[in-house]
C-alpha cells in the first residue's frame, strides 16, 4: 500500500511516472526494492525527518529522513528526498522527485 501512495504523490519529473503506463506497476516496484538496499523503507524500526530546505525559487524542496534500522547508536540510514511543487494556489502540492538511499560510507560526518 505504501508504494501505491508513493507513485501517487510522485511529480510529473519522477522516474515512476516517466515509465508510465507501460513501465513497473506498484507491486512490481515494491518487489524490486525489497531486493535491494531501498528494502529499509519496508523494514526500518523508526523514523526521525530533519528540517527541510527549499530552493531559492520555491520549486524544490530537500529534507533526509533518517531510518533506524537496529538498536545501535550507528543503526541508521538516510534517505534523501528532493519535492517538486505541482499545481498552484489552493491546488497547489509537494510531489515526490526523487528519494536517494545513503550508504553509510556517504553518511555525513559530524563535526564536534
Amino acid at each position: 500500500r505504501g508504494v501505491d501512495i508513493f507513485f501517487g504523490y510522485s511529480s510529473k519529473g519522477s522516474y515512476v511516472k516517466q515509465e508510465e503506463p507501460n513501465g513497473l506497476t506498484p507491486k512490481e516496484y515494491a518487489d524490486y526494492l525489497r531486493e535491494t538496499e531501498y528494502k529499509v523503507l519496508f523494514t526500518h524500526q523508526g523514523i526521525t525527518i530533519d528540517k527541510g530546505q527549499y530552493s531559492h525559487d520555491g520549486k524544490k524542496a530537500f529534507f533526509n529522513a533518517s531510518l533506524k534500522t537496529g538498536d545501535g547508536p550507528k543503526d541508521w540510514v538516510s534517505v534523501n528526498f528532493i519535492l517538486a511543487s505541482e499545481g498552484s494556489g489552493e491546488n497547489a502540492c509537494w510531489m515526490i522527485d526523487s528519494l536517494l538511499i545513503r550508504p553509510q560510507s556517504m553518511q555525513r560526518r559530524r563535526r564536534r
